[in-house]
């Protein structure tokens, strides 16, 4: 039984193919070989050499149809030996595939191999661990994006197939496996792998196939993500320096709230002070363009006046940055809205009541309805 397995060993290794067909194709050789043979040596017909072999295969036994040559007999035997031992590998692949749900894998790759080939304007995740899966979740799901996943390890690969992602199980840092993502029809990618100079020969690499792909890099140090700045990464993002904004604004959420304000491009020294006068540090600014319902966010972290007289020196420099400043506010009737971040709910009442009194205040943690609906109402005095 053991002379079959070289023959599948050997088909096991070539790419592309999935195992139970690796199996059926060494087992289906056999078959054909051996009938052709014992069609010339025993003078049979083709049907009945097909039966033979059959019959040699499975070891249901002979009775009816034996082989009259020497040489015929001696073939018999190789089939016996290298026969059963294909279809012993070939008959373990099948009840793999149905009982371990590899049937309902090689379905969906099939399905989503040919997704691959007609998707266009999609993203190449490259890396489906923890933070790659994570970002082609909220990709797909949140933001209704394409993804294509690519990673080395089958076993993070079949999780991606399975969670219904086309996907290539190959080396991102190989040509033809970009190519395969089809990277010449993508709108960007995502360098995730986990190893920071598996990120940077990924981003090199892209970037060569096409220097108008947007490539956003996931760092695990300092030193790797100044490596893929230099690769030509348009974003690096150091993972734990993220993870640590993301903590400091959850611990300070308690302590934030949202204030709508109306107010020019002159003014914004002047809300500044007040908030910042009071105690606040703003974190974050949102403008909004009617009638699209999501604002668009500027994430910052204003905490002093140095900073505020420096944005507002420049703008003063470069007369068409605050052209189009003006403009943005004028869409939204200069209406938009800062997160402030207090220690304490005296400076919360501070800055409300000062931004009140010189007739700044809209409102306070209004919903997004709420604030374009007294957009529309501005715009219609």
């Amino acid at each position: 039984m053991g002379r079959g397995r070289p023959l599948v060993s050997i088909l096991r290794t070539l790419p592309g193919i999935p195992a139970v067909r690796r199996s059926l194709i060494a087992l289906s050789l056999i078959l054909l070989t051996s009938t052709v043979i014992f069609h010339f040596l025993e003078g049979w017909p083709l049907l009945t050499c097909l039966y033979f072999t059959a019959a040699t295969i499975t070891t249901v036994g002979y009775g009816d149809v034996v082989p009259t040559t020497e040489a015929g007999r001696l073939l018999s035997v190789i089939v016996m030996f290298s026969g059963i031992g294909v279809a012993s590998y070939a008959l373990g692949d099948i009840i793999q595939l149905v009982f371990r749900g590899e049937l309902s894998l090689a379905i969906k790759e099939d399905v989503l191999r040919k997704r691959i080939k007609e998707v266009e304007n999609h993203i190449i995740v490259c890396g489906f661990g923890r933070t790659g899966s994570r970002v082609a979740d909220l990709l797909s799901e949140r933001y209704k994006f394409d993804v294509v996943v690519v990673d080395k390890d089958e076993e993070a690969y079949e999780r991606a197939v399975y969670q219904g992602f086309p996907a290539v199980l190959g080396d991102a840092t190989r040509e033809d496996t970009l190519r395969e993502a089809n990277v010449e029809s993508a709108r960007g990618m995502v360098v995730a792998t986990g190893d920071d100079r598996t990120n940077v020969f990924v981003t090199l690499l892209a970037k060569n196939f096409r220097r108008d792909l947007h490539v956003v890099a996931v760092a695990n140090s300092r030193e790797g993500a100044e490596m893929m700045e230099r690769a030509g990464a348009d974003e690096v993002l150091f993972l734990y320096d993220c993870a640590s904004r993301h903590i400091v604004r959850a611990a300070l959420s308690p302590t934030m709230f949202r204030v709508t304000v109306r107010h020019s491009v002159d003014e914004i020294s002047d809300v500044m002070w007040i908030i910042i006068g009071n105690g606040g540090v703003v974190q974050c600014v949102e403008y909004y363009t009617p009638p699209l319902k999501s604002p668009i966010r500027r994430d910052v972290v204003i905490s002093s006046m140095d900073e505020v007289m420096r944005f507002v020196k420049s703008l003063e420099k470069y007369p068409e940055r605050k052209k189009t400043l003006e403009d943005l506010y004028r869409v939204s009737e200069n209406v938009h809205t800062y997160y402030v971040i207090v220690h304490n709910e005296e400076e919360r009442e501070r800055i409300l009541r000062e931004l009140d009194r010189r007739g700044y205040l809209v409102g306070v943690d209004l919903t997004i309805d709420e604030i374009l609906q007294e957009i529309e109402r501005l715009r219609g005095e």
